[in-house]
């Protein structure tokens, strides 16, 4: 989708011009997300000035609220997985919810080596944490439920997260060097 703007006096020199504009992709502002039962997640489908409406493919699971023209409320209902999706015109785009009862954000992270990624409780009281091999990932700070990572050399670690006397694990992997983390950042 393009956007051409004339505009008089954009280029001195001849008095006027044209502007060229491109607009965002439409998207929706997350694929994937996790929840505990009874909170919720904003979603919001970004680059469309299309009407937008919502659904969930299991309202059991999970519930929309329209937030405003663009956004959504979703709240996790009852352990499980379930699809929201947003519609506008012909096009759908969906993303994954999983609804859980206490856990992590994560199960699985990928993460470039000098980069960080961050790691959120779900549910549960006070945590702590730790890394099973502190030579490939380190913590570098923890902030009430949530953990930030450095990924220092390749090679794969457990992030395990003790709440009471359960422990939840993370299998993080750190590969070569590179600039972009391709772990997901926190639902929250």
């Amino acid at each position: 989708l393009v956007f051409v703007c004339l505009s008089p006096g954009l280029f001195p020199a001849d008095g006027g011009g044209i502007a060229v504009t491109m607009a965002s992709p439409v998207h929706l502002s997350r694929k994937k997300a996790a929840v505990t039962k009874g909170s919720g997640i904003i979603l919001e489908l970004k680059g469309t000035a299309d009407k937008v409406t919502w659904e969930t493919s299991d309202r059991k699971v999970a519930v929309v609220t329209k937030k405003g023209k663009k956004k959504a409320l979703v709240t996790g209902k009852k352990t499980g997985k379930a699809v929201i999706s947003a519609k506008a015109g012909k096009k759908k785009y969906e993303c994954l919810l999983r609804v859980q009862s206490r856990g992590l954000d994560k199960r699985t992270i990928s993460v470039k080596k000098g980069k960080t990624a961050t790691i959120r409780m779900l549910g549960g009281g006070r945590v702590k944490w730790t890394s099973s091999d502190k030579k490939t990932a380190k913590i570098v700070s923890m902030y009430g439920r949530r953990v930030k990572i450095r990924a220092l050399k390749a090679g794969t670690a457990v992030i395990r997260a003790r709440s009471g006397k359960k422990t939840f694990r993370c299998r993080l992997s750190v590969t070569g060097k590179g600039r972009k983390s391709t772990g997901e950042t926190p639902a929250f």
